[in-house]
């Protein structure tokens, strides 16, 4: 998959805001390359080419994938994906920072590049026998089976993304709850000594 690819399925999603705090776009490569000088890593060339195109960034609509392994999910097997960290090492949101926070908790040979559900991070993995493969990992997991595979590569992750639908219904679904709930709640209202007086 090449990187006109990913670029045109971020649009179809609506866009990205860049984060405030992070690096210019002109510095990425460099950060980059710094990184995997420190962690002695070697990111996939798709990955690379990616952040040095967006840098840091978050998705103007709400966005998920699917993860259908992961025990927490809605019954839709869907989770939240939202911030894309940076790889310069002077931002509060970095990568580095990351790793160094979740020490001991984020297994070695993972990256983590994104927010996933509160508390969960998104990662690449680095190491050998899984190279390249994208991991959903569970905060709330022991150490042993906090790794849910999401896609086999950096580029099927973004292919995969799709807008999350928050709204609460059409309004036919929502009159149907109205009518549902009605008895129960003036119920409730009475109860509580408000609502309309019962006869007699």
């Amino acid at each position: 998959m090449e990187i006109n690819h990913l670029e045109k399925k971020i649009k179809e999603l609506g866009g990205t805001k860049k984060s405030p705090t992070c690096q210019k776009s002109e510095d990425v490569n460099l950060f980059l390359r710094e990184f995997e000088n420190e962690l002695n890593v070697n990111l996939p060339d798709l990955f690379r080419k990616f952040h040095a195109s967006f840098g840091a960034f978050s998705f103007n609509n709400p966005i998920q994938v699917r993860c259908k392994d992961l025990p927490v999910t809605s019954k839709d097997e869907y989770v939240k994906v939202d911030y894309f960290y940076c790889f310069d090492m002077n931002c509060k949101h970095s990568i580095q920072k990351i790793i160094e926070h979740q020490e001991g908790h984020l297994p070695k040979g993972y990256i983590p590049f994104c927010d996933g559900e509160p508390g969960d991070l998104i990662c690449l993995c680095v190491a050998e026998e899984n190279y390249g493969e994208i991991y959903y990992w569970w905060h709330e997991s022991s150490m042993e089976h906090n790794l849910f595979k999401i896609a086999n590569d950096f580029g099927r992750l973004i292919a995969k993304l799709q807008v999350r639908d928050e709204s609460i219904g059409s309004q036919e679904e929502l009159k149907k709850v109205t009518i549902k709930a009605k008895p129960k709640l003036l119920d409730l209202l009475k109860k509580s000594g408000y609502g309309p007086k019962s006869n007699g």
